[in-house]
This record gives C-alpha cells, structure tokens and sequence, in this order.
C-alpha cells in the first residue's frame, strides 16, 4: 500500500475502533466502579467513567501495530508512554483516597523519562551528552504534565490532543518518517472518537491515565524527528507543535507568580487559559474550539517550517503565542495589584464567577500536576 492510503485507513479505523471501545467502556465501566464521582465547584454531578485515556490508547496502538512496522526508537517511546499511563491509571483509581502526591507522580515521570533516554529515545541535537539528556527529560516531562493540566474542561485536551498528533504527523511527513507520522495520525483519529464522548455532556473523560499517555507519546515523537534543520531547528519545531498545551501551563505558572505566588505552584485548580477565556464570556464548547484552531495553526505553521526548512514560520508563531500568553500574565499582574486583591481570598468560584455545569468535572483528588 502507499504511504497515503495506509495513513487513510489507519485515521479510519483509529475513529471507528476508539468508537466501539469508548462506547463499551461507558457501558461496563460502573458495573466494575471504574468511574469517579467528579465535582465542579462542590457541585455534585453524575459519575462518569475516566477509562477515557485507556480505551484511546489501546485503539491507536492496535491499528498502529496492525499496520506498522515500529523502529526500536518508536517501541521505547510506546513502552514509554504505556508506562505513563498505569502511573497515571493507579492516580485515577486512588482518587477517592486523596491519589498521588504531585512529588510522588513528578519523581515517577522523571524516572521513566530518564529511562526512555538511556534506552534511546533523545532529541535531535549535537549538544553534549548531559545537555542532550536534560532536554530529552525536561521537554518529556513538560508535555506530559501540560497535557495534565489542559485536561480541564470538556473537549479542550482531545481537541488539542488531536491537533498535536496532527501537527506531529506533518512534521514527520515533511521529515520522511512515514513511521512516525501513521503513529501520530492514530492517536489524531483515537482522539477524535474520544471527543465524541467528551465535547459536550460527557460519558468519559482522559483521566490522568490518559493525559500522561498522550504526552508523553506525542512529545517524545515532536522531540525526536528530524526534518533536516540545524540545530536547534528541529526542536524549535517540537516547540511549535506544542505551542498551545505549553503556552497554556507556562502561562498559569507565570501568572501564579506575579500574582505573588510560587512558580512552582503546581497544584490543580481554576486559573487555566480555559477558565480565563470562560470569565470572559466564551461558552466551553467555543473554548475547546478556540484550543484547535490555535493548535491548527500551530500545525500549519510546523508543517511548512519543515517541509521547506523555513525558519521564519515557526519563530512567528511562537512569537504570536508568547505574546498572547503574556497578555494573560499583564492581566494577572495588574489584578494582584488591585485593591480587590488585597481582600481575604475568596474561592476560586467567587474569583472568576461560575462556569457553565457542562464544564469537564474535576476530580476531588488526584488533580492535575
């Protein structure tokens, strides 16, 4: 088979086998309390299933596998990635009991990050060995906990999970690594039949089983490509395709910080660029689809850097998106400076105002890292 039609009927049958199992998992998952007792604002709303993340991982790897041929790099980076996800997967399932720590998950996310490189998977670059290492781990780590973090409100991580991949198998398409780039249109077509269960009211949702896994796989993909850039060209391109899920925690922490907070304050809660745009008059749905349009054209953007090796479009882009995340860090700064903001601390409902109920719930514990 060509390289296109292969590519064709992975997305297809990627959709309909996350379809089938996403349907089955909302369907047995109470019968085996595979679900949590979600909360938004102390609001009390039905259970749901956060099977979510695994049913999307196992469909995209079954069609891969079927019709693939992975290269010892791409099976590190599915062991990986497979990795974060039971790490995940045991915080979803002691949620009920306060979960993981945030140290005790990060310590784990480093130690599998640290192993993914000593077993070969490292970024495109002629840095020295330790360098090479702290990139590999660091950017690995940060994707993994950005697609933690994002994962806040209905259909805003799949709409982003699916942009990214999209963007990944561009970049691998321009870079000539057919390989790579089927992975990544699996996971793009795993993710749209998942958001099909999580746009709006949902029955499931990624979990941090799921959100790990997708980080970790979709990072450790844009780390390791090489289109042909010098470098840092290559990861300059990584940085482009995770664009939105980066600008959105470096964003939150920035804010945290001159707000007089610490910047590594990496408790979960309500001070996202989701809940930033919902306080200003956005519905969740348009949220979500603001989060895809901004990761599309960060896709575009990655797609035509490597496809003819232009560095122009992906320092614009990034530029456009440091610019719009410090928009949102002005406006911290200025409100922490308010007189308002020398009053007692109210919650976080008072602070930005209801959201919408078919917001995605937050789970009592286990919250993002």
């Amino acid at each position: 088979m060509t390289v296109a039609l292969t590519n064709t009927i992975a997305l297809l049958a990627s959709i309909a086998a996350g379809l089938v199992l996403t349907a089955a998992a909302v369907r047995l998952a109470p019968r085996f309390n595979l679900v949590v007792h979600p909360r938004l604002f102390g609001k009390s709303e039905r259970s749901i299933t956060f099977l979510g993340g695994p049913v999307l991982a196992a469909s995209a790897i079954c069609v891969y596998l079927v019709l693939g041929e992975p290269s010892p790099v791409i099976t590190v980076l599915l062991i990986a990635s497979l990795a974060a996800m039971v790490l995940g997967f045991l915080d979803d399932l002691l949620s009920a009991r306060e979960g993981l720590t945030p140290r005790t998950r990060l310590v784990v996310e480093f130690v599998i990050a640290g192993a993914a490189w000593f077993a070969g998977l490292s970024a495109v670059t002629t840095a020295p060995t330790w360098l090479d290492f702290a990139i590999t781990v660091i950017f690995l780590v940060g994707g993994m906990n950005a697609f933690n973090l994002i994962d806040n409100m209905d259909g805003v991580a799949g709409v982003t999970a699916m942009a990214v991949a999209f963007g990944v198998a561009a970049f691998a398409l321009a870079g000539r690594h057919p390989q790579y780039a089927l992975l990544a249109i699996c996971l793009g077509g795993a993710s749209l039949a998942f958001l099909c269960f999580n746009f709006k009211s949902p029955k499931a949702y990624l979990g941090d089983a799921g959100s790990l896994f997708l980080g970790m796989s979709l990072s450790g993909m844009a780390l390791t490509i090489d289109a042909g850039f010098r470098p840092p060209g290559n990861f300059l391109v990584a940085l482009v395709i995770f664009a939105v899920p980066f600008t959105d925690t470096v964003t939150r922490q920035l804010s945290r910080w001159v707000s007089g907070g610490s910047l590594f304050d990496i408790i979960g809660s309500t001070d996202h660029l989701s809940h930033r745009l919902v306080g200003r008059g956005f519905s969740p749905s348009e949220v979500a689809a603001l989060h895809g349009i901004a990761g599309l054209f960060a896709t575009a953007a990655a797609g035509i850097s490597a496809l003819y090796l232009l560095a122009s479009p992906m320092l614009l882009t990034l530029g456009a998106f440091a610019a719009f995340g410090l928009v949102f860090v002005w406006d911290a700064w200025r409100g922490s400076r308010s007189p308002a903001a020398k009053q007692p601390r109210v919650s976080d409902e008072r602070l930005l105002g209801p959201l919408p109920l078919e917001c995605d719930p937050i789970p009592v514990a286990g919250e993002s890292v």
